[in-house]
């Protein structure tokens, strides 16, 4: 395992939802193209976690 940690800090001037059936709330509320957008940008933010906070690539099911 690396010895280098990512503590991920929010970001306080945007909500942050309390688990991902709100935030695909909100996004259905834009209209299609935009929802597209915004859809793309959350899972690509959604990747980038993952890499940051898992930078081996481990999969859910591996154990430590």
């Amino acid at each position: 395992m690396s010895d280098k940690t990512v503590l991920l800090q929010p970001v306080g001037i945007v909500h942050t939802p309390k688990d991902l059936n709100e935030l695909e709330s909100y996004i259905n509320r834009f209209s299609s193209g935009e929802r597209m957008v915004a859809f793309t940008c959350a899972w690509m933010a959604w990747n980038l976690a993952c890499k940051l906070t898992n930078p081996e690539g481990r999969k859910a099911d591996e154990h430590a």
